[in-house]
């Protein structure tokens, strides 16, 4: 799929006693970029600080450990992994990812 198909923008919408509405657009495209940009940091740190890396992957995998088997995970497949998510949550224009309605205030997040 191509980056066209994808959606480019998360709207937040908020809307206080059906008076007061405010719409927050956010650009996704930065946020691609973004999760690009910190893969290709933290390879360099693993170069340039590899013992720092190792002590600090193996703390974090084994308190993420305590509640799933993990196995030779590295920090590359981390990232690989959240923007194949993010991806696959741009693949559907017009999602709702969050729809809150209660008295007095409504929330919605949604792709465009």
């Amino acid at each position: 799929m191509t980056k066209s198909n994808l959606s480019q923008l998360m709207l937040i919408k908020i809307k206080y006693k059906s008076v007061i509405g405010l719409t927050i657009p956010i650009a996704l495209f930065p946020i691609d970029e973004l999760i690009s940009a910190f893969k290709d940091l933290i390879l360099i740190l693993q170069k340039v600080f590899p013992l720092l890396n190792d002590r600090m992957m193996k703390e974090k995998l084994n308190e993420l450990g305590k509640h799933i088997t993990i196995e030779n995970v590295s920090s590359e497949v981390i990232f690989e992994l959240i923007k194949e998510l993010f991806n696959e949550i741009r693949k559907h224009k017009g999602l709702k990812l969050i729809e809150v309605d209660m008295k007095n205030l409504q929330l919605m997040v949604k792709f465009y």
